[in-house]
């Protein structure tokens, strides 16, 4: 018996890429059920009348107003049915086979809460070998896609490379229990992101409640990054300005004590550097106002990150690791965390790390 799986993308102003998109969803050699929930931000360029015209069976939720990409989500997971959520751009186009792969991945272990997949650039509505993300990791607390504009040689292919620290939006393959385990009232992405960062926040809390956060080359897909941004100077400066405020808040909500005090003086150094370092794409009022907005977000924060700690399951030292500075000492933790899946050393090490050992 094949689980269903709950596909949702949101839509905005996307009638350029949404019929290839839902064409790859169609085109899945999965073999069990697949529903399709298209959330509508208002959008002002026929695509929703496309949608409704050509893809009769598609959910389709109408939004009056643009209500952001985390709000439109959760619209979508509160009437998912599925075992299974997969999170979708519109600018997202899928193999056939990287539904299949992804509930062969996390079906492997009970504690696998969300996947990523191999994405690759989408390079002027062409495919390339260049890679988009093979899965979110961190540096100095900074977030990165990794192998981000890499030619893809296989340097992720192999089992050491299969934890991560999150997923990239884009294309993220979650568990609906582990959704349901880490929601804070109704909310599974935080809304007050709207925009941007709100997958890595999402992955961050599953880490703490002690879901796992993997990757599979087998699922493939291309990205055209950046679509709603392209030539457009305000959505650009939006783009980095709620990036970086939504940085701020992550940072605030998950970061444990602990972390904080092993890396106290690089992690305010880089924050330093960063704040004082001219950028030629990054003005200073850009940062500026990036962190206005997060102080002003605080006492929305305050309370989130009372909730998130105090339910947190990963102890000090499991967390700590991706935020290792050492980067052999990482390395060499990452590929004993990888044996941690689906083995009796997994089963040694969840109860070692995690208050829940099943």
């Amino acid at each position: 018996m094949y689980p269903l799986v709950s596909v949702s993308i949101v839509n905005w102003n996307g009638l350029r890429h949404i019929k290839k998109c839902l064409q790859s969803v169609y085109a899945q050699d999965y073999k069990g059920p697949i529903e399709i929930i298209v959330v509508d931000n208002a959008s002002q360029d026929q695509s929703l009348e496309f949608i409704q015209d050509n893809f009769k069976d598609v959910i389709i939720i109408k939004n009056k107003e643009n209500k952001g990409f985390a709000y439109a989500h959760n619209q979508a997971i509160r009437i998912s049915k599925g075992e299974f959520n997969l999170f979708l751009n519109f600018d997202i186009f899928l193999e056939p086979m990287f539904i299949s792969a992804m509930v062969e991945t996390i079906s492997k272990d009970a504690l696998i809460g969300v996947v990523s997949g191999k994405l690759y650039k989408q390079l002027e509505g062409q495919k390339s070998t260049v890679l988009d993300s093979t899965g979110i990791m961190m540096q100095w607390c900074f977030m990165k896609p990794r192998g981000e504009t890499e030619e893809d040689v296989a340097q992720y292919d192999t089992p050491e490379h299969r934890t991560i620290f999150g997923v990239c939006g884009a294309a993220a393959f979650c568990r609906k229990i582990a959704l349901e385990d880490i929601k804070s009232g109704d909310e599974y992405f935080d809304e007050d992101f709207v925009n941007y960062v709100e997958d890595v926040d999402l992955s961050w809390r599953m880490q703490l409640r002690g879901w796992f956060c993997v990757y599979t080359p087998q699922a493939i897909a291309y990205h055209e990054r950046g679509v709603t941004r392209k030539n457009n100077n305000k959505m650009l400066r939006s783009y980095l300005v709620f990036g970086f405020r939504n940085r701020y808040c992550s940072m605030f909500k998950n970061l444990t004590w602990h972390t904080i005090r092993a890396n106290k003086i690089e992690i305010v150094g880089r924050e330093i550097s960063f704040l004082v370092t001219r950028i030629k794409e990054i003005p200073y009022s850009v940062k500026l106002d990036a962190l206005i907005r997060a102080v002003l977000l605080l006492v929305k924060m305050i309370p989130k990150r009372m909730f998130i700690q105090r339910n947190r399951l990963a102890d000090e030292e499991y967390m700590a690791v991706f935020f290792q500075y050492n980067k052999e000492a990482f390395r060499k933790e990452i590929r004993e965390r990888c044996r941690m899946l689906s083995t009796e050393v997994g089963e040694k090490r969840r109860k070692k790390y995690f208050s829940r050992g099943n």
